[in-house]
């Protein structure tokens, strides 16, 4: 008897209760205190993979790295010598003249290791300065796109399990971030 009547609340209270929509029908107001929501998707890492500005961006990036790496390899290259010379003046210097050369190999040593820390984190310094414009500019992008298709909510297609494509609106926000920023100068990393 309990059971049944369990059962028979359940019913009642859920034939009471109005079913609830996340959209609006067409051509309806929305009741006040309520939105209606009109969705949309995109890729975000597409977007960021085939944009100009990106590509732009990277190049000017791998070029200074290119560079970084070039010197780092003079200076190891440099180093190994003074290190071989060192290694072969260790019979003909007295221990303490030697002490003397390999502290002030080891503190060189130490010296371009830091420089090399210090550039290649200028390099990251400024790597992150144009991901943040480039970011900056695809978020207004984005709400452009919005606010020009009375959009209410737009989500990264990434974390959907499924959806319409007739919601993705990717290919527009990548076409519009190409004609608004082709390109980024980069800034120079510190030496």
């Amino acid at each position: 008897m309990r059971t049944f009547l369990a059962a028979l609340f359940t019913l009642v209270t859920l034939a009471m209760t109005p079913p609830a929509f996340a959209q609006q029908k067409t051509g309806t107001a929305p009741a006040r205190g309520e939105v209606a929501v009109k969705v949309a998707l995109l890729n975000l890492d597409m977007i960021r993979a085939k944009a100009k500005v990106t590509k732009n961006v990277g190049e000017q990036i791998k070029k200074y790295h290119d560079a970084i790496q070039q010197d780092i390899k003079k200076e190891e290259d440099t180093l190994r010598g003074v290190e071989q010379e060192l290694n072969r003046k260790r019979t003909l210097l007295a221990p303490e003249a030697y002490a003397a050369e390999r502290r002030k190999f080891e503190q060189r040593l130490s010296k371009v290791q830091a420089e090399v820390q210090q550039r290649l984190q200028a390099l990251n310094k400024v790597r992150l300065a144009a991901n943040e414009a480039i970011n900056k500019a695809l978020i207004e992008v984005i709400k452009k796109v919005s606010e020009e298709n009375h959009l209410t909510l737009v989500l990264n297609a990434q974390q959907t399990i499924f959806y319409a494509t007739a919601l993705d609106i990717s290919d527009i926000v990548l076409e519009r971030l190409d004609k608004k920023l082709p390109a980024f100068k980069v800034a120079k990393p510190d030496k």
